[in-house]
């Protein structure tokens, strides 16, 4: 009776320790979501130094690769101009492709930009429209016209297979630390 008393006691610790490590494990992630948020404002309301870029996409990396579709997409951005890192269009559109992956709407449109240009990524228009019209649905900026101006350069089908495309789409979410997709086919 004794040893059995001993391991509820056991039990009801370690319960209490998972318990403690998830709190804590929240805060900081809530203290990490706070230094992003804070950053990410500082650099849209003005443009800051490059200290405050390079600082800034540290921080993008770190919760990005914890899954987050805003730093997924803003270090995509921060690839694409070359701020606070070398511009790569190549490191832009990996990030871009996991943002939109999970729904990320300004992500989307700039794949679909990419992907009508054949930036760094293959031209494809099907890909394209999809991608623009996911984006045009969450009413980003220039998202319906660039659709527009794509799906005047498509043939019926090929508008017609977007469409399946875009209605298949379902956002995923990422697990924490994931090295992610590859960049998308070029």
């Amino acid at each position: 009776m004794k040893q059995m008393t001993s391991y509820k006691v056991l039990i009801i610790i370690g319960v209490l320790l998972v318990m403690t490590m998830l709190v804590i494990g929240f805060i900081d992630w809530q203290k990490d979501r706070d230094e992003f948020q804070r950053l990410r404002a500082g650099l849209e309301q003005s443009r800051g130094t490059e200290q405050d870029r390079t600082d800034a996409v540290k921080w993008y990396r770190k919760r990005a690769m914890q899954g987050d579709p805003e730093a997924q997409y803003s270090l995509g951005l921060s690839y694409y101009h070359g701020q606070g890192v070398a511009q790569s269009y190549e490191e832009a559109s990996v990030w871009y492709l996991r943002a939109a992956r999970q729904g990320e709407a300004k992500a989307q449109y700039r794949l679909g930009m990419m992907y009508y240009n054949g930036q760094f990524v293959q031209q494809n228009g099907i890909e394209a429209w999809r991608w623009l019209y996911l984006a045009s649905q969450a009413r980003v900026a220039d998202a319906t016209k660039s659709l527009e101006m794509v799906e005047r350069r498509l043939a019926p089908e090929e508008v017609a297979e977007a469409r399946r495309l875009a209605a298949e789409f379902i956002p995923a979410g990422e697990a924490k630390g994931t090295a992610g997709p590859a960049a998308p086919a070029r």
